[in-house]
């Protein structure tokens, strides 16, 4: 997880995982870059939560829930204990837990700063900086996990769709071939599927388009003779 970074700027390597006893607490991501912002927007998260409580407290249930999530979030890494939750997509998580606190904040700050009292006015500053924080490590996220794995889906798409249309090249030249050996019978009826196929790919695209069950049928028709 987060392997765009370097070794002090993430998470710990999940290959630790089959040693993991206990809540050891990693020493180097806390003082990795990830570490340190998390334990910034905890550190930040808490200054609103008491500037809240001393002014307005209807806003401080946004600002202690979102210190609990980060002191999980905190407590996951730190122990490496989420590579036990090899199923979840965590940065996903992360990235969507930066995106909430930002919009949470934001909210709360501008709606605090109404109340001209000097803890509401303390808790807008603090909260002003708190979202900068938690959008440059959404921005962190995004740049080194969520943008790599989109370009890798993107790159193995044409393979696909050019594996499609070769095969459906090769039908087409079979059927060909096969149509004037026997006098256009079978060759017509293929020569039927693959304007089909060519009307779906058209449609839709050539790899969705590419049944590889009538395929195969074709191909074994072709090359038996039944």
């Amino acid at each position: 997880m987060f392997n765009a970074w370097d070794c002090r700027e993430r998470p710990p390597e999940e290959g630790a995982a089959a040693g993991l006893q206990g809540f050891g607490v990693d020493k180097n991501f806390l003082s990795s870059l990830k570490g340190i912002l998390l334990e910034t927007e905890l550190a930040l998260t808490f200054v609103i939560f008491i500037c809240f409580t001393a002014s307005i407290s209807a806003y401080m249930a946004a600002a202690l829930l979102e210190f609990f999530i980060t002191l999980a979030f905190l407590f996951l890494y730190a122990t490496q204990y989420y590579q036990r939750f090899d199923r979840l997509n965590w940065p996903c998580l992360d990235f969507l837990r930066c995106v909430s606190a930002i919009i949470i904040f934001l909210v709360v700050s501008f709606a605090a700063v109404t109340s001209r009292e000097g803890a509401a006015i303390a808790a807008f500053v603090f909260g002003i900086i708190l979202v900068s924080v938690f959008a440059y490590d959404a921005f962190k996220i995004y740049r080194t996990e969520l943008m790599p794995r989109t370009t890798e889906g993107l790159a193995a798409a044409p393979g696909k769709k050019s594996t499609g249309l070769w095969v459906s090249l090769d039908l087409g030249f079979l059927a060909d071939c096969h149509g004037q050996e026997d006098g256009g019978g079978r060759g017509v009826v293929l020569e039927e599927r693959k304007k089909g196929w060519a009307k779906e790919a058209g449609d839709k695209s050539i790899w969705s388009a590419f049944d590889p069950t009538a395929h195969t049928e074709a191909m074994a028709t072709l090359l038996l003779g039944h």
